[in-house]
């Protein structure tokens, strides 16, 4: 393992009576999960770590800031994505693309 962060479930997260039993550091607002990768990488970027290739699961395919975030960093990665999704080669062109699976 690289690098670890703790996830709490929103649902965990506003039960504040039992928070204090589960150790959890008090944040008002967990990030959601994909922000924590985004967190993660940028950590094990600057202790030099690289990746050749990402591969994910829709839970993270379908956040479009997570994408952007990976294109923007030129970060090549493989994910699953929903089956709605619409592809662009480029900003602002046009839309369609087709999914090889």
């Amino acid at each position: 393992m690289l690098d670890a962060e703790l996830y709490l479930p929103k649902g965990w997260a506003e039960d504040r009576p039992r928070l204090p039993r589960r150790r959890h550091p008090g944040r008002r607002q967990a990030p959601a999960k994909w922000r924590l990768a985004v967190d993660q990488w940028v950590r094990l970027s600057e202790a030099g770590v690289s990746f050749d290739w990402l591969v994910f699961d829709e839970g993270y395919g379908s956040k479009v800031p997570f994408l952007r975030f990976l294109n923007l960093v030129s970060q090549r990665f493989v994910a699953e994505v929903p089956v709605n999704f619409t592809v662009r080669d480029r900003v602002g062109g046009p839309a369609g693309g087709r999914m090889v699976g």
